[in-house]
């Protein structure tokens, strides 16, 4: 009896040959890397800072869009009719307390308030800008920075040519606690209170109320320094 072993057929030879060189295809990962020939490196979530850097941004956008809204359209080459002069509005118009409450949730302290009031007031946005103020004082009145946040929004109306406002504010800065309780914040706020009050009256004098308090000309700008300077004299004897 014969011990030798059978060769397999040969169909079967041929079948395994091409079942051990079938190769296994890459994953998609596999594939992306030798691609790129980079590592795959998981995507960064943002921190809480640079979402609310993001979230502002959004907000300062619509405002932006809202105050270019409410501006006329300029003339056009073809209107030859002369407009009448108008004063220029001492505050912005145009944008609802809406679109300026849309910031109001991404300012959760005194310096984010200060800061984005200053970016406004640096972009323009001066409508932004006090109403950015105008929340400083509401939120932080018992904050000894407040008659700071004062000096900030009186020049702001100033330079909108709101002088009765810009007195209002400093009327109520006389019951702030950090005014109250120092000797020095009050007469540093009573002489900005007389000297506003001055202003007023000689732009009133001259029929220029409604002009900004950097483009006051140089002969009533002496005007009023000469008319404080003379009550500030009376108010000492």
């Amino acid at each position: 009896m014969s011990t030798e072993k059978k060769n397999p057929p040969a169909d079967k030879k041929v079948e395994d040959i091409k079942i051990s060189t079938v190769e296994r295809k890459p994953s998609a990962i596999e594939q992306k890397i030798s691609i790129s020939s980079e590592p795959i490196v998981k995507p960064k979530r943002p921190t809480v800072v640079e979402r609310k850097a993001a979230h502002l941004a959004v907000a300062n956008e619509k405002i932006s869009a809202a105050i270019d809204k409410s501006k006329p359209d300029k003339k056009t080459a073809d209107d030859d009719k002369p407009e009448p002069i108008k004063p220029k509005p001492a505050v912005e118009s145009g944008i609802t307390e809406e679109d300026l409450s849309a910031v109001e949730e991404h300012l959760h302290s005194l310096d984010e308030i200060l800061e984005f009031a200053y970016a406004a007031k640096q972009g323009g946005n001066f409508k932004l800008a006090i109403y950015s103020y105008q929340k400083a004082l509401e939120r932080y009145r018992e904050d000894d920075y407040a008659p700071f946040i004062v000096v900030d929004l009186s020049s702001l109306y100033k330079e909108q040519a709101a002088y009765i406002k810009a007195i209002k504010v400093c009327e109520d800065a006389l019951k702030l606690p950090a005014v109250v309780r120092s000797e020095s914040a009050r007469k540093e706020c009573r002489e900005n209170l007389a000297y506003l009050r001055v202003v007023q009256s000689v732009l009133l004098k001259h029929r220029a109320l409604s002009t900004p308090f950097s483009k006051i000309s140089r002969p009533i700008r002496a005007e009023i320094d000469a008319e404080f300077k003379k009550q500030s004299v009376f108010s000492a004897v």
